[in-house]
């Protein structure tokens, strides 16, 4: 056997010839002697255990491939498998770390990749993932918490253009997680907020469509029980101060901060809107607590507070004024109030004279109008106001009914939607990734 290192790792011809082969380290080797070795285009073995194995019992690398103008290592495999286990997936190149660990943190790699221009590590496949991570790291006994895939930013420069971890995609989704326990996303940031006055988010959503179709989400939240869920440990904030609510909407070009419905299409119906203006519109009963206040513009100016009237069942009014002549006038119900009072149930109306009378009477109801005289046969020609209160049409809501039954009417109302929960996953395009993880094509080990 011809020795062509004169160092402690010494190989045979046919090793050196075999790492040339298998890692292209070029069509010669050089000995410390200056004595080239044989050229080796290929090799084979049939053996089961590895071809070549390199161990470095020194402080230098296992093996070290560089090329000029192309890979410094090509491997690549050919039998399949079909068990998303470490010890069961066969790769192209696959690395292991059976290093110690020594504290509380173990940054060494079973596979590591380093660029100073391009990809630190680049994953393609026809069909499944480019990349997949997975650790099996056991939470509930050392208390720390470990990541399939994690990515970090370690630049230094100030800027923050750059992300830890990016996920891109022509037709799924950029980025997608999944957890049967845990958070299936969960985002964090430590922004110092007080020092640089700059808003940062734990996660981010932006949708930067340009082609005018409006129907995508920057941030969707679907659940069987809360779609997103917002929590704020802010104390009261002070009138002028930064905003800190649990769930803030910002609106911009005349669209709505805040709007609820009951489907994504354009015949859904809506059932609140909150526009940039403050109006907000809502389609079912508000139910409140407290007496409603409304803010009412004073002459001077200011802004004073006004209470809304409460009122033992619904009612629906209208006012107006007559004129009496020789004691007597008609009054005719406007169409429009007509037509939104129930016919069915009795009306009231009440009389304010004008002028100095004997007494003014109602007679005569009817759903299109009603007369009024003067008492004891009286000829006063004055003016009057009317009111009239009725029961809108189509309410048969019972008097001061108990706020629990109220509640539990509501709460039915509520259930009665027409949408799916595989319509909205479809919209969100979560419902194939969804699909995979549960038919096993990404199994746990």
């Amino acid at each position: 056997m011809t020795a062509w290192f004169s160092n402690r790792s010494v190989f045979s011809v046919a090793v050196v010839g075999s790492v040339a082969a298998v890692f292209g380290l070029g069509s010669f080797l050089t000995s410390a002697s200056g004595e080239t070795a044989p050229t080796v285009t290929h090799s084979d073995c049939g053996s089961a255990s590895p071809c070549l194995s390199i161990i470095n019992s020194g402080t230098g690398e296992g093996l070290r491939a560089i090329a000029n103008n192309n890979s410094g290592i090509n491997g690549s495999t050919r039998a399949s498998t079909t068990l998303a286990m470490p010890t069961k997936i066969n790769a192209g190149v696959r690395g292991f770390d059976t290093s110690a660990q020594v504290g509380p943190e173990n940054f060494s790699s079973g596979l590591l990749g380093f660029s100073v221009t391009g990809f630190g590590m680049f994953g393609f496949s026809k069909i499944h993932a480019g990349v997949v991570g997975q650790t099996n790291n056991p939470s509930t006994i050392n208390t720390r918490g470990s990541a399939g895939v994690e990515g970090f930013d370690q630049s230094i420069d100030g800027g923050q253009n750059n992300v830890g971890v990016e996920g891109g995609t022509f037709g799924g989704s950029g980025v997608f997680g999944f957890s049967t326990l845990g958070n299936g996303v969960r985002g964090i940031t430590g922004n110092p907020s007080s020092t640089n006055q700059q808003h940062r988010a734990a996660v981010f959503g932006i949708d930067v469509s340009t082609d005018g179709g409006g129907l995508n989400f920057g941030v969707a939240g679907f659940s069987p029980g809360t779609g997103v869920a917002g929590i704020s440990v802010s104390p009261p904030t002070a009138p002028g101060a930064p905003l800190a609510p649990a769930v803030a909407a910002y609106c911009e070009n005349g669209g709505a901060a805040i709007q609820a419905a009951d489907g994504f299409s354009a015949t859904s119906n809506l059932l609140m809107t909150l526009d940039c203006l403050g109006n907000l519109t809502v389609k079912g009963t508000i139910i409140s607590g407290a007496a409603q206040v409304v803010s009412t513009k004073a002459a001077t100016g200011a802004d004073v507070a006004a209470y809304s009237p409460r009122q033992t069942e619904p009612t629906i009014e209208d006012f107006g004024e007559g004129q009496m002549n020789g004691g007597r006038a008609h009054v005719d119900i406007q169409r429009d109030f007509a037509a939104v009072i129930d016919r069915v149930s009795n009306y009231m109306v009440f009389i304010t004279p004008e002028g100095d009378n004997r007494g003014l009477y109602v007679m005569g109801k009817t759903a299109s109008g009603f007369d009024v005289r003067e008492s004891q046969g009286g000829t006063s020609s004055i003016a009057f106001a009317y009111r009239i209160v009725a029961k809108p049409f189509g309410d048969r809501d019972a008097r001061l009914p108990l706020m629990s039954a109220v509640i539990a009417r509501q709460t039915t109302a509520a259930r009665r939607t027409s949408v799916r929960a595989a319509d909205v996953l479809r919209l969100m395009g979560a419902s194939d990734a969804i699909r995979h993880e549960r038919e096993g094509q990404i199994a746990p080990n």
